[in-house]
C-alpha cells in the first residue's frame, strides 16, 4: 500500500463529468452574451413602449439608450451591459428575419410560449411602423377577401333582378287593349292604387265624349304600369332583404370561425406553457436526485478512506511488535 486512501470506481464515476455534461457546459459557455428568446421578449416590450422609429431626427440613438436603461432594470433580461446600439442591431435582425418569414433559425434558446410571444410583439411593432395608411390598406385587403366570397351571390342576385324587371317591362307592351280594362286580382297596395285610379269623384263635371275616351284610355294604360311597378318594387325589396340576410349570416359565420381559431391558438399556447412547466419540474427533480446521489457517494468514499487508514494503523502496530521481539 502507498498510504493514500482509494475510493471505489462507483464513487469516483460521479466526480468525473460525463460527455453530456461537458457538451452542455460548452454550449452554455459559447452562448454567453448571446440573446435568448426571453431576452428578445423583454427587449421588444420596452421597444414597443418607447417606439424608437417615431423619434425625431438626431434623437434615435438617445431613444435606444433609454430603452437599454429600462431593459437593464428588467428581471427577465439576463444580458447585462447591453448598449442601445447592441439592442438596435438585435432589433433590426429580428425585424428582418420576421418580415422574411425566417424565424426558424432563431428558435434555439427558448420555449414555444416565448417564441409565440416574440412573434406577437413583432407583429404589433410591424403594424405600428407601417403607419395608419398602410394598416388601413392591410385591413382593406382583408375586407376585400371577405367580400370576394359573396361576390358570386351578389352578381347572381343582380342578374336575376335585372332579368325579372326586363321580363315584366316587356310584358307591358304585349298586353292587348281589351285585356287592359279587365280587373285583375292583385294583392297588396297595387289593388288599392287600381281602385283609386278607376273610381271618379261625383263632383267632377261631365266630360265630352272625346275627353272621356282619352282619359279612360290613359287610366287603363296607367293602371297596369302601376301594378307592374309595385310588383317589381316588392320583388326588388324581397331580393335586397334576402341578400342582406345572407351577407349578415356570412359575416356572423366568419366572426365565429375567427373566435374559434383564436380560442384554439390560446389553448395551444396554454398547453405549450404547461408542457414547458412540467419539463422544468422534471429537470429540477432529476437535478435534486443527482445531488443526493453524489452526496451518498461522497459519504461512501469517506467511509472507505477511514477503513483504509484504520487498516494501515493496524498493520503498523503489528510491524512494531514484530520488530520489538
Amino acid at each position: 500500500m502507498d498510504g493514500r486512501p482509494s475510493a471505489s470506481s462507483e464513487a469516483t464515476s460521479f466526480l468525473t463529468p460525463t460527455p453530456k455534461e461537458l457538451t452542455r457546459a460548452y454550449i452554455l459557455t459559447s452562448n454567453k452574451g448571446k440573446f435568448a428568446c426571453s431576452d428578445d421578449v423583454a427587449m421588444l416590450r420596452h421597444v414597443l413602449r418607447w417606439c424608437p422609429w417615431e423619434a425625431a431626427h438626431g434623437s434615435v440613438m438617445a431613444t435606444w439608450d433609454r430603452v437599454a436603461e429600462d431593459v437593464a432594470q428588467s428581471p427577465d433580461f439576463k444580458l447585462k451591459g447591453k448598449t442601445g446600439a447592441a439592442l438596435k442591431s438585435r432589433f433590426e435582425t429580428l425585424l428582418v428575419k420576421f418580415c422574411a418569414n425566417d424565424m426558424q433559425r432563431l428558435r434555439k434558446l427558448g420555449t414555444p410560449a416565448e417564441f409565440a410571444e416574440r412573434e406577437v410583439l413583432l407583429t404589433d411593432i410591424r403594424l405600428q411602423m407601417q403607419g395608419p395608411s398602410e394598416a388601413d390598406e392591410t385591413r382593406a385587403e382583408d375586407e376585400d377577401e371577405d367580400e370576394d366570397e359573396n361576390a358570386g351571390l351578389i352578381e347572381l342576385a343582380t342578374a336575376s333582378g335585372g332579368t325579372v324587371r326586363a321580363i315584366e317591362v316587356s310584358s307591358l307592351y304585349d298586353d292587348e287593349p281589351s285585356t287592359a280594362n279587365e280587373p285583375r286580382a292583385v294583392d297588396g297596395p297595387s289593388s288599392a292604387i287600381h281602385e283609386a285610379a278607376v273610381q271618379r269623384p261625383s263632383t267632377l263635371e261631365p266630360c265630352t265624349p272625346d275627353q272621356d275616351n282619352g282619359s279612360s284610355s290613359r287610366s287603363s294604360a296607367e293602371c297596369p304600369l302601376k301594378r307592374k311597378a309595385a310588383t317589381l318594387d316588392a320583388e326588388e325589396n324581397s331580393l335586397n332583404a334576402s341578400l342582406v340576410r345572407t351577407l349578415c349570416e356570412n359575416r356572423t359565420r366568419d366572426a365565429a370561425c375567427a373566435e374559434a381559431t383564436l380560442a384554439l391558438a390560446r389553448d395551444r399556447l396554454a398547453f405549450d406553457r404547461d408542457q414547458a412547466r412540467q419539463r422544468l419540474e422534471i429537470d429540477r427533480e432529476r437535478l435534486a436526485y443527482e445531488r443526493e446521489r453524489l452526496e451518498v457517494d461522497r459519504k461512501l468514499a469517506s467511509v472507505l478512506a477511514e477503513q483504509v487508514a484504520q487498516n494501515q494503523r493496524l498493520l503498523l502496530a503489528i510491524v512494531d511488535k514484530l520488530s520489538a521481539k
